[in-house]
């Protein structure tokens, strides 16, 4: 579904990105993190085919904004390893729907102070 906004066309994965304030790579990591829980950051590098510095760094900026939380599994023959599970699809969609609606009203008071 792609929307219409200041003469370009924005899919709603750059809808998404944007709101959520995500590099391309971010956005990349937490949609991987979405369609499977509890997955590590090696599995997440050979599934995008990315760097894992780079997933590791994606994760940690994920983990900043809230979006995914780290879980420690314990390895039966000693160890552990950390994996990464997103909010829930439902909670990110109220986050997304609650940043729009701030920007639509930031939107509507400026047009209200717009003078010409």
């Amino acid at each position: 579904m792609g929307i219409t906004f200041a003469c370009r066309e924005l899919d709603i994965d750059e809808i998404i990105r944007c709101g959520l304030n995500l590099s391309k790579s971010e956005m990349k990591i937490f949609k991987e993190s979405l369609k499977e829980s509890n997955i590590s950051s090696n599995n997440m590098a050979k599934r995008l085919n990315l760097d894992r510095t780079t997933i590791q760094k994606g994760l940690g900026k994920l983990l900043e904004k809230g979006l995914i939380r780290r879980v420690q599994m314990n390895r039966d023959n000693g160890g552990y390893e950390y994996r990464y599970q997103s909010m829930s699809k439902e909670d990110t969609r109220n986050k997304v729907k609650e940043i729009a609606s701030e920007w639509f009203k930031m939107v509507e008071v400026g047009l209200e102070k717009w003078t010409i």
